[in-house]
């Protein structure tokens, strides 16, 4: 179905198509009416030729061709071409409906097995003719949670931008997986958290001239994403090649497919499999991908190839070796260990080897991490090594779990593993290490390294170490910025967490200099909820202060008939003067330093100036005191403490006002009279209070 733009398109196009005929016609027929011809004017200053009469048979043909009739057969002809560019060209793409500071819910419309262990899973999007709006060559997060705990995965959808209503993603499930079993327990309609895009790598047609991949496992999911956008496009000359690496047979995913594609696209595209436990007659490689088979089946180096990788880091590592040795240009990392991996080997300028490259040439062994019977080493960013034992870090980490059921390089000639570099640094790793390893959090506990340690466990997929980090950031003997705790916890779902933080943010001038940097790194969602509280406690205690009903001033006379007249019994006027003074310095102090949740008024409220010139105001006739105070300061510390205290009592934009207590229970208010004076701070009165001659009547604003 055509959306409102569209039609309006089209409306606008017919109607003034239309309109113009409609002058024309108007114009001509006053012309011919005065004796005046189109014609004749247009060929002012030429000779005329005499009209010539012209039989009635050939006139009526005329006349249909220019005469009335021509215009309605153009606004046809106009409107029905116009019928056929829309239904050919006009029917565009909606809005793209990622977006990657907001997190986006999309149910799962259909599941469609491709192995025992390993399905895809179709997501439908908002609209039928909505796109994802992820481009070629980068990926999504996926979040749940799970056993009261935030766990996000990326994952790279098999299908593009071409494919309308829906996205496909291609997940192994594994028996301690976090995100994959969460999936493979979804039912039809249940709806999973995206955001995205993420990554750094973009495909385009002028990429190369021809591209190379090596594929592990899963990894073949962002290979795919490639080689459907290559053949697809018929400007796309660029030719590809893959070699696909897995244990056993049934880890092939989308074998039919790409053996299908390179069918199709022989002159383009070419795959070849590797396996470690290939079957009886198996054709394709076996064991690990070694430089024989780069050299054979992936394009000779060149400046215009290009080599992507996908796959465990042991097996990128390997690869680079291999291609260094082929004398392919040195590689770089176009996405980072989250990213899937992916690599793009790529000519490199020369440049001295900075502090980072000569410890990583120079490594030192952890301390704590160096037994001899580990199998498995990482490599820090700063070039520490970490012998782990394979088993913890398979039992602990959803990530390496994948990584270490994909082919490994076999051990070197020393019997050495072959460390695994990781982006991290030493200290945060260490940190990562000692807590899956039961062992004390090492390193220091300030808040950078506590939140780069809560993203390194995030990155891995370690939920133990999560959990730590949940505990240790919103522990009370550290001292951490209320607003950088609200924006941890808004990241990473922890609703409990971005309560508490949000309450702990209320005595805070948002929008002083020194929060604004924090809070302008917050989501713009989170930012608006925050802003939105903040701003919902002053306009309750504004609304609250304005509102007649509430509050009214004690008039000490009446006259006949019950009317007010604003002055006391001595018929003088009231003096509200010293009232208007106390609220503006309560505005002043809620502006600088805003009550804490649940607070009362503090001991430096008694201590204001106005306080003290509200208990002297007294009517200069008669004596009497014109408020009283014991009911107004129990007002005024009744409302501080009822006003909006958690984000719950915000909805979206709309502020709203807390209901005050005590609105049914005496219909007369005392208190002070309301003021025209904008922002001020409201009182709630709950008693009654007889003025000088017993009675009490209602204020007039």
């Amino acid at each position: 179905m055509p959306n409102r733009y569209q039609v309006a398109f089209v409306a606008s196009f017919a109607g003034t198509l239309l309109l113009l005929v409609a002058i024309t016609e108007f114009v001509k027929r006053k012309l011919h009416a005065a004796g005046y011809y189109v014609s004749d004017l247009i060929l002012i200053g030429l000779d005329k030729k005499p009209r010539e009469h012209v039989d009635p048979a050939a006139e009526d043909m005329f006349d249909l061709v220019n005469g009335p009739y021509a215009q309605i057969i153009a606004l046809a002809l106009a409107l029905v071409t116009s019928a056929v560019v829309f239904v050919k060209f006009g029917r565009g793409k909606r809005k793209p409906v990622l977006d990657p500071q907001v997190w986006k819910e999309f149910p799962l419309k259909e599941k469609i097995t491709v192995s025992h262990n390993t399905a895809i899973y179709r997501f439908a999007l908002p609209h039928p003719d909505d796109v994802l709006g992820l481009p070629t060559g980068q990926h999504i997060s996926v979040s749940a949670e799970i056993n009261g705990k935030t766990v996000m995965r990326s994952y790279t959808p098999t299908t593009s931008n071409d494919d309308l209503g829906h996205f496909d993603l291609l997940v192994k499930t594994y028996e301690q997986g976090n995100i994959s079993k969460y999936l493979s327990l979804l039912k039809i309609g249940d709806k999973v958290r995206i955001k995205g895009p993420k990554g750094q790598f973009h495909y385009s047609p002028t990429l190369a001239r021809e591209i190379g991949m090596i594929a592990g496992g899963t990894g073949i999911t962002p290979m795919l994403q490639i080689i459907h956008a290559a053949l697809k496009n018929p400007l796309d000359r660029t030719k590809l090649s893959l070699i696909y690496a897995n244990v056993n047979p049934d880890d092939i995913l989308l074998k039919k497919e790409l053996d299908e594609l390179a069918s199709k696209h022989s002159h383009r595209f070419r795959v070849y499999y590797v396996l470690n436990n290939p079957p009886p007659n198996w054709n394709g490689g076996v064991g690990f991908v070694t430089k024989e088979h780069i050299e054979t089946h992936l394009p000779p180096t060149d400046k215009d190839i290009k080599i992507l990788m996908c796959g465990p880091p042991p097996m990128i590592t390997a690869m680079k070796k291999h291609l260094a040795e082929l004398n392919y240009p040195a590689p770089r990392s176009v996405s980072k260990l989250e990213d899937q991996a992916m690599s793009e080997q790529k000519e490199s300028s020369k440049h001295a080897p900075d502090a980072t490259d000569k410890a990583a040439a120079d490594p030192k062994l952890h301390p704590t991490f160096s037994s001899p019977n580990a199998d498995i080493v990482l490599r820090s960013k700063d070039g520490t090594l970490f012998r782990v034992p394979s088993e913890t870090l398979s039992r602990t980490s959803a990530w390496f779990r994948s990584m270490l059921s994909l082919p490994q390089e076999a051990p070197s000639a020393k019997g050495e593993a072959e460390p695994i570099p990781m982006d991290e640094a030493a200290d945060v790793l260490a940190a990562l290490l000692s807590m899956i390893s039961g062992i004390d959090l090492p390193g220091p506990d300030d808040a950078d390294f506590l939140e780069s340690v809560l993203a390194t466990a995030e990155k891995y997929e370690v939920p133990i170490a999560i959990s730590a980090m949940r505990t240790a950031l919103f522990s009370p003997f550290l001292e951490i910025s209320p607003i950088r705790l609200y924006g941890i916890a808004t990241r990473m779902s922890w609703p409990r967490e971005i309560a508490h933080a949000a309450r702990r943010t209320l005595t805070l001038d948002l929008l002083s200099p020194e929060c604004m940097p924090e809070l302008v790194r917050l989501e713009p969602k989170a930012q608006r909820q925050l802003l939105s509280l903040h701003r919902a406690r002053r306009d309750a205690f504004v609304a609250g202060l304005d509102d007649p009903t509430l509050f009214n001033a004690i008039l000490r006379g009446v006259q006949d008939g019950g009317v007010d007249d604003g002055v006391d019994m001595c018929h003088n006027p009231l003096d509200h003067s010293t009232w208007w003074a106390l609220k503006y310095a309560l505005l002043k102090q809620f502006e600088k330093a805003p009550p804490a949740a649940g607070e009362e008024l503090r001991p430096a409220f008694y201590r204001m100036p106005e306080v003290g010139a509200m208990y002297g105001a007294r009517c200069g006739k008669c004596g009497q005191a014109n408020y009283l105070m014991d009911v107004l300061l129990d007002n005024l510390s009744g409302l501080v403490r009822d006003l909006p205290q958690t984000l719950s009592e915000v909805r979206g934009d709309s502020l709203r006002v807390p209901e005050l207590a005590g609105a049914d229970q005496a219909p007369m208010r005392a208190g002070v009279a309301v003021t025209s004076v904008p922002m001020y701070y409201s009182l709630r009165a709950t008693n009654q209070y007889a003025g000088c001659a017993g009675q009490v009547r209602r204020a007039s604003t």
